[in-house]
């Protein structure tokens, strides 16, 4: 689900995998199986990671101007931009922070 309310539903079947991308912006549930369940279920899990933990002195205009970049952003890279934002003890300008609030605001 692309939209942050949309619903796309896949029922389990057999045989068949199933690969998502989850986004800033998306959310995704997988159902348990019933310990009652006859048939095998095999599940693979990952995250993409990425090095950059994101901070203050960084370019974060530059990241979130960027729509190349900003698709590159994982969700706790943007979670960490936000904190920073919204964090009053940052030592982040006025101007500066209102221009990151707003560039955060439209991704």
């Amino acid at each position: 689900a692309q939209d942050d309310h949309a619903v796309a539903t896949h029922h389990a079947s057999f045989n068949t995998l199933v690969l998502f991308s989850v986004t800033t912006r998306s959310a995704h549930f997988v159902t348990t199986v019933s310990p009652e369940h006859k048939g095998k279920r095999l599940t693979f899990n990952g995250w993409w990671q990425s090095s950059w933990v994101p901070c203050v002195d960084d370019d974060l205009e530059v990241v979130l101007r960027c729509p190349e970049k900003r698709r590159t952003l994982t969700h706790t890279q943007l979670q960490a931009i936000t904190d920073l934002v919204n964090d009053r003890w940052q030592d982040i300008s006025p101007d500066r922070r209102e221009v990151l609030q707003e560039l955060r605001a439209q991704v």
